[in-house]
């Protein structure tokens, strides 16, 4: 059964601005990198990658397609449901009070996930084609972790943030 929470728009925040507009940037430069370099990709390219960044199987290049078709529909997905932050489930209790300032610190969480996420398939499928071109080793050891956190960090700080007074 779904709760009933103030049916609320705040307007967008400076920061869920920049968030979005990093987003579309990135996913254009993304798209047209992708169109730019994909008839120069051989016919077996790395599809995985083990925890150190070294590739571990390689695969058809339409593989590679995903990241780009993941991250198009993840930034509409992502931006579609950023419409309706009445519909998200808080760690907190919602209330008239409450809910503008929980609503603003939820959008902007969703905004800079998809931000992280397009710039993080970006960087894969850019480093995919260093290193079949012979420029790059593999992802580096350094590529999992920074993923983590920066997939991770939009939702750690609207959690401490959530609970703020």
């Amino acid at each position: 059964m779904l709760k009933e929470q103030p049916k609320i728009v705040p307007p967008k925040s400076n920061l869920q601005y920049t968030l979005d507009r990093i987003a579309l940037i990135a996913l254009v430069c993304f798209l047209v990198y992708f169109l730019i370099y994909w008839p120069g990709l051989p016919e077996r390219v790395p599809v995985h990658f083990d925890g150190a960044g070294n590739p571990n199987s390689y695969g058809n290049k339409t593989t590679l397609l995903l990241l780009p078709l993941i991250s198009l529909i993840l930034f509409f997905v992502l931006t579609a449901i950023n419409k309706r932050p009445d519909l998200f489930n808080y760690p907190v209790k919602i209330t008239e009070e409450n809910a503008e300032r929980q609503y603003t610190l939820a959008r902007n969480m969703v905004s800079g996930l998809n931000a992280a996420l397009i710039i993080a398939f970006f960087f894969l499928a850019w480093k995919t084609g260093m290193l079949v071109q012979g420029k790059a080793d593999g992802l580096g050891p350094w590529f999992l972790p920074v993923f983590l956190g920066i997939t991770m960090g939009p939702v750690v700080i609207y959690m401490i943030m959530a609970f703020r007074k």
